[in-house]
């Protein structure tokens, strides 16, 4: 999501105090109609209207692990999500670590040596 600049959010109330209505404003400045709406919420509960940071914003387990994560399936082809989430200490759900190999264009795909039942074709 874009993040608008402080003069956008000074507009839109300007804009407000000069009469025009949220959907007017909206097609003006080219944003839409809920930004529009929001900015005026703030505004009249007395909010700061400055873009909040974005400096705490967590990270994706594959950009925070990644390394971690490439390193122990290239030592260990035969891995599991399981063992990653062991081996590697990490407090991510099964999943999140799944789209986290994904991401990283990792597979841990093991290929089967005989039929998949176990049993002898003869």
């Amino acid at each position: 999501m874009k993040t608008y600049p402080m003069e956008y959010r000074l507009r839109v109330i300007a804009l407000t105090e000069e009469g025009l209505s949220g959907s007017e404003i909206a097609e003006l400045l080219g944003v839409s109609g809920s930004w529009v709406n929001s900015i005026k919420r703030l505004h009249q509960a007395g909010r700061s209207l400055a873009p909040k940071s974005r400096a705490n914003k967590r990270q994706s387990l594959a950009k925070r692990a990644g390394e971690r994560i490439r390193a122990r399936i290239a030592e260990h082809p035969g891995t599991t999500l399981e063992d990653l989430k062991r081996d590697l200490n990490l407090d991510s759900s099964i999943t999140n670590i799944w789209y986290a190999v994904r991401g990283l264009g990792l597979s841990l795909k093991k290929k089967r040596s005989g039929r998949p039942n176990g049993t002898d074709p003869t």
